[in-house]
This record gives structure tokens, sequence and C-alpha cells, in this order.
């Protein structure tokens, strides 16, 4: 009965942050209603829509391979590529139960099903999260810092939290007394280290720069694909847009794969280019082009020869 009520909590509080970022936004039905189908029919033949989806699959199996290779860096093991690519999407659908844990926390225990270590995909999975967060603040920093509607100096705090936080990854000192943590729970062996922390940081952060830089891009053909991109500096705008709006969602704890919570951010920071209407049906399409797509390395996988480890 108390899972049930906390449950029915996330998705009240979902739900009603949802109508006020849309109120907030004097988004009315009226709007929306106006909105013409005719004029959401993709434009270029549906090559700028059909360039967003392989772009997006990119960067999916891109995530895969980085979590995979850290892994296996972390000692965990090596997974072959398809057997990862399951476990990170079936793991993904985590993200849809409220609590922003149980994706993670999946990742490590079907990676123990498959042969690996879990402790320590766990903690890869743990570090992923966190170095694709910072870098996701980083590339939204675009929009803070060339945006319109957002306060002066907010991309420099934004920058700064990002700096601080991969100090703290970075340092041997918070790495030992992580390690220590996770050796009290079994997960990884009491003298297990990292060489050189600051370097793991910083070169996979770098490494997650890259995914959300494809994010952005793939947004913007998204875009190209119903309306034609803005020109200039507004160009930077619309690709830091999806990033920021991205990681607000993820950041919305209560609110299922940011259901909502997404949306009515990518509409805020959008709107000023396209007028709230507009903004918001991209927004949807967007949230479907996402999950859709979602669904396409579940299918390969499902398809695909078995590779999992038997133990004897």
């Amino acid at each position: 009965m108390k899972r049930f009520l906390l449950r029915a909590a996330q998705v009240l509080l979902t739900v009603a942050v949802t109508i006020f970022l849309f109120r907030a936004l004097q988004v009315s039905w009226k709007d929306l209603a106006a909105l013409d189908p005719s004029r959401w029919v993709p434009r270029g033949g549906g090559l700028p829509l059909a360039a967003s989806m392989v772009l997006v699959l990119a960067v999916y199996l891109y995530l895969v391979g980085l979590w995979a290779a850290m892994a296996e860096q972390l000692g965990a093991g090596h997974l072959p590529f398809t057997a990862a690519v399951r476990v990170f999407f079936v793991a993904n659908l985590g993200k849809y139960i409220p609590g922003k844990v149980w994706q993670v926390a999946g990742l490590g225990y079907l990676a123990g099903r498959e042969g690996l270590v879990a402790g320590r995909a766990l903690f890869a999975a743990l570090l992923n999260q966190a170095f694709s967060l910072c870098a996701g603040v980083t590339v939204g920093s675009l929009y803070l810092a060339f945006g319109t509607t957002v306060p002066r100096g907010a991309w420099l705090v934004a920058l700064g939290s990002v700096v601080a936080i991969l100090s703290l990854l970075g340092s041997r000192r918070v790495h030992s007394r992580v390690v220590t943590v996770l050796a009290r729970r079994a997960m990884v062996d009491p003298g297990w280290t990292i060489p050189s922390p600051r370097r793991f940081a910083l070169g996979w952060f770098g490494l997650h720069i890259v995914a959300w830089v494809g994010y952005g891009l793939a947004f913007c053909l998204l875009w190209a694909a119903f309306r034609p991109l803005p020109r200039g500096i507004e160009v930077l705008v619309a690709a830091s847009a999806f990033p920021t709006a991205y990681v607000l969602g993820f950041l919305a704890f209560f609110a299922p794969a940011g259901v909502g919570v997404r949306e009515g951010a990518l509409v805020a920071l959008t709107a000023p280019l396209l007028g709230r209407a507009d903004a918001t049906a991209l927004a949807v399409i967007a949230r479907v082009w996402l999950t859709v797509l979602e669904l396409v390395p579940l299918a390969w996988v499902a398809i695909a020869p078995s590779t999992r480890r038997h133990h004897g």
C-alpha cells in the first residue's frame, strides 16, 4: 500500500509540474487545436527526418560502447557488443519507473547475468551517468550563454558546477572512499583502484561530450524536417536546447523518463524561435521520435543470436 501511494504521489507530482510549466508558458488548448497537421508533414522528402533518426541510433550505440568499454576498463569483464546492446536497452526501460535508480541498477544486475562482475558493471553505469550529466550541462550551457530567456551569467554557474563535479570524480581521495563503500558491500575488491583518476574523469567526460553534440545535431535535423532552422548564432541555441531540456527532465527524479518536464522545458527553450504552439508540437514529436528509436535496438537484439555466457 505504501509503495502504491508513493507511485501515485510521483505521478500526481509529474502531472502537476507539467501543467504548471505549460500554464507558465501560456500554451492553451486553443493554440494547440489551431495547429494544422498538414504543416507537420516532413520536409525535404523526409531526408532530414531520416538523417536525424540515423544519427540518434548512432548515438545510442555509441553510448552502449562507452558503458561496455568503461565496464571492461574497471575490470568487470568483456561483453560482446550484441549482448551489451541487449543489456543496455533492456535496463533502459527502467527509466520509465519513477525514481531514476532502476535503469542503473538494471545495468548492474543484467550485466551480472551475462557473466560480468556485477558490482563493477554497476559502478561503470553510475560513473557513466555522472559523466553524461556533466557533459549534457556543458553542451546545454551554450543555450545559457546565447539564449534570450535565461539570466546573464547562468552559463558560468553551470560550467562552474561541472568543474566542481569533475574535480570530485577525478579526486583520488573521493575515489578511495567510494571504493571502500563498494568493498564493504562486496561489489569490488578492497585494494582496487583506478590509475590516474583525473585523467580517467577528463577522458570519459570528453567522450560523453561527443554524445551530447550528436544529440544536439540530431535535434537540429528533426527541427529542419518540419521547420526551417534559425540562422547564425541561433543555430547553437537550437542545438543546445535539447540537451538542456533532457538534463532538466532527468533531474526531475519524480517524472518517469522526464515525461512532461522535458517537454515543458523544451517548449520554454524553443518558443522564442518557434512560437509557443509550434514549440509544443515539436517537443511532442521529439518525445515520440526518441521513444520509438529506443525500440529499434531492442528489436534488433530480439532477433540476434544470444551471446550470453554460461558458467559452470
